[in-house]
């Protein structure tokens, strides 16, 4: 290998800029919609990751996980909004775009208002082709049908979804929020803060930059945590569970249902619906003797599919979006930079004594 070369390589390896990346907390947070009846709750899951450059070491976000729930008290729902966004996705597109081509989707619900009489949902999509290696964005005003889970386009833009009919009651019901959850008792309409760490990360104080507060993130000693709020009507008091965060998280970072919540899926009104279940888009709860899972990710195009577990007591499983070949969550086994360019000056030399 000749000197100039060699320089040229030790110039790159000098300058290449590795990444790591290593699970460190998740932040969840989720806003309460209230008309004083019924209630949409937009519910979004950060997951923060050690990143690391050839100095500093800092919390950075990996990936963001947004659901809606619907609350009609007592019944509570997740309404899985990929089936309505693939139709208006598919209808939208150009002439020369294959109709029967693999797109991945990913839905995220923003904000919600109640105006005259009507829910209207703030969310934004992005769809990948991969087979033509394309990437689109959309944004959609949703007005939704809670009788027929279904929605509408609607001409209404973020600014006019106001908070001006939100409430901080429910059914006669004050909404409160936990003392272990960040909020601002006043605000309407009502939110919630947590920082949650899988495992003591005290260590990382001295190694990482911009860390907030010790105080400040939940590090669970519990098999499952809720997420949950609160119903206070005098002395009476009940809790309403949206997820469980399993601790410690397998492979796959999983947040799982309660029983009592059913899974929907939101497709457009008028639209023909799956015959597979008796209400529209409803995918019924399996009996206790035959516990389904089922599972949603935000990032597919079909409808849930399910897997048998035994896991006591039943609950239903939400697997969040990881692509493990463009992250690593650990170091184990993966080549950053600086190790694919001393492999190439290893292979140059071998191949120059050759």
């Amino acid at each position: 290998m000749s000197k100039r070369a060699t320089i040229l390589l030790f110039i790159l390896l000098f300058l290449a800029q590795p990444y790591y990346a290593y699970a460190l907390f998740d932040k969840i947070h989720y806003t309460i919609f209230s008309n004083g009846t019924h209630a949409l709750i937009q519910t979004e899951i950060a997951h923060y990751f050690v990143d690391c450059g050839m100095v500093d070491c800092w919390p950075g976000v990996y990936s963001v996980d947004s659901y809606l729930f619907y609350y009609d008290p007592p019944h509570i729902y997740l309404l899985n909004l990929i089936p309505a966004a693939r139709i208006l996705i598919f209808s939208s597109l150009p002439h020369y775009f294959p109709r029967n081509t693999i797109v991945h989707i990913d839905v995220w619900p923003h904000w919600a208002a109640y105006l005259n009489n009507s829910w209207y949902v703030d969310v934004s999509v992005f769809a990948y082709f991969p087979e033509l290696n394309k990437d689109r964005n959309y944004k959609y005003i949703y007005l939704l049908d809670t009788k027929n889970f279904c929605v509408r386009l609607s001409n209404q833009t973020s600014s006019s979804l106001t908070t001006e009919n939100m409430k901080r009651t429910i059914n006669g019901w004050s909404i409160e929020i936990p003392e272990t959850f960040k909020t601002n008792k006043t605000s309407i309409p009502v939110w919630a803060d947590l920082l949650v760490a899988y495992s003591n990360i005290s260590s990382y104080y001295e190694e990482l930059i911009y860390m907030p507060p010790p105080s400040e993130i939940l590090v669970l000693n519990s098999s499952r945590f809720p997420i949950y709020f609160i119903l206070k009507k005098g002395e009476e008091t009940k809790n309403v569970t949206l997820l469980y965060i399993e601790n410690p998280p397998h492979d796959r970072v999983s947040f799982q249902l309660p029983e009592n919540i059913r899974i929907i899926n939101v497709t457009l009104c008028n639209q023909q619906v799956s015959t597979n279940t008796s209400t529209p888009g409803l995918i019924e709860t399996p009996p206790k003797e035959n516990i389904t899972m089922k599972n949603i990710t935000n990032t597919s195009t079909e409808t849930l599919t399910s897997k048998t577990t035994t896991t006591s007591p039943p609950v239903k499983n939400i697997t969040t979006r990881r692509d493990t070949t463009t992250f690593p969550t650990t170091t184990t086994g993966s080549i950053c930079g600086p190790g694919l360019i001393i492999l190439l000056a290893i292979f140059l030399v071998i191949r120059r004594r050759i």
